[in-house]
């Protein structure tokens, strides 16, 4: 019989996946900018479905992701080497919001702003 590879070995399971999405608080992200790839750390929150990035509409991210929907997304975990552990999201982002809001609250929005306020309470918002 073939040796499994490490990586099946420690695959998480859709309920453990959830579960460490939701404990996270930031992921690194990255972008595509004029001068190549552009890496940086966000807060960021799962809701199940959807991974939400915290992003200033003035920053440079924005500006890529404006430009260049693409990301790429790690989320990782761990000092020790048995107890390192990470996800990593590729995909297109889709602008939903601005930060800092200037507007009204969009009904849209509510359950991650709701979300982002219970992780990171008093900075996000």
């Amino acid at each position: 019989m073939q040796e499994q590879r490490r990586g099946r070995k420690i695959a998480m399971t859709s309920e453990e996946l959830d579960a460490y999405l939701g404990s996270e608080r930031t992921c690194t992200a990255a972008t595509v900018s004029h001068d190549g790839p552009h890496v940086t750390a966000l807060w960021f929150v799962w809701d199940g479905e959807c991974v939400w990035l915290y992003s200033i509409t003035r920053s440079q991210r924005w500006t890529d992701l404006e430009r260049d929907p693409r990301v790429a997304i790690l989320v990782e975990a761990g000092e020790e080497y048995n107890e390192l552990r990470g996800v990593e999201i590729h995909g297109r982002v889709e602008p939903t919001g601005e930060v800092p809001r200037t507007g009204e609250p969009v009904d849209a929005l509510a359950e991650p702003e709701r979300l982002f306020h219970a992780k990171v309470p008093g900075r996000c918002g």
